[in-house]
């Protein structure tokens, strides 16, 4: 699965939220504490999405582990 870049504008700051227009088409509500500092209304940014399937196999491990332990065994 590759990666996916996605561009959008800083549309508006509502408190400490960004409302971002993504790909001018979808609106994108983030906490501001994930933007790089200094961000601002009509900032353009780049969204870098991405799978990992390391951390997607740790995770089953984990539930398998739960699971586990909730049959008591």
């Amino acid at each position: 699965m590759s990666a996916k870049t996605l561009k959008a504008v800083i549309d508006r700051i509502e408190e400490e939220m960004a409302v971002l227009e993504v790909e001018g088409s979808y609106e994108l509500v983030v906490p501001l504490k994930f933007l790089p500092e200094g961000s601002s209304a009509g900032n353009i940014l780049e969204i870098n999405i991405s799978s990992n399937p390391r951390a997607e196999e740790a995770q089953r491990e984990k539930i398998r582990k739960m699971q586990e332990k909730l049959k008591g065994n």
